[in-house]
């Protein structure tokens, strides 16, 4: 299986932990969301700094050799309402935190580009915890995105 296909299929098994459609937007208050986006390739082995905290996670599900962080983005985002941020690569991310359950913040996570959808999911992840989505091709490898959540 080519490197793109276990991508995609790491990115279906993660699609299992979706979530059922219920009730729950916070009333009011705020998730703060950590957008990264990250060039992984096999041409170098520089490991950026700025990614240290993510090392292990990075090396174990992806195997590359080379990983540059493009660019990071943090914003408040309300319960229940998207946001829209930009990727390298034309592309699009929309996130909408959903509600947070205890230790836990489920979002929904959409990735298009020029318009057409890429990925479309909905997240269960740890509070102040980080979700990785790989798979788009962009210069010399592939985007791998890291969406952190943190509620109040």
């Amino acid at each position: 299986m080519s490197r793109v296909g276990r991508l995609a299929a790491a990115l279906c098994g993660l699609g299992a932990l979706c979530l059922s459609e219920a009730p729950g937007a916070l009333a009011g208050g705020f998730c703060q969301v950590q957008i990264e986006s990250i060039l992984a390739c096999d041409s170098g082995s520089d490991f950026d700094a700025r990614l240290r905290t993510l090392q292990r996670r990075l090396n174990s599900l992806f195997h590359y050799t080379s990983y540059n962080l493009l660019q990071r983005e943090k914003r408040m985002i309300g319960w229940g309402q998207p946001a829209r941020f930009m990727i390298p690569g034309r592309h699009l991310l929309v996130i909408k935190p959903r509600r947070s359950a205890g230790e836990r913040v489920a979002m929904k996570v959409m990735l298009a580009r020029e318009g057409r959808p890429l990925v479309g999911t909905e997240v269960l992840m740890k509070n102040r915890g980080v979700f990785l989505m790989g798979g788009p091709r962009h210069d010399e490898g592939v985007l791998i995105i890291s969406i952190g959540a943190q509620t109040e």
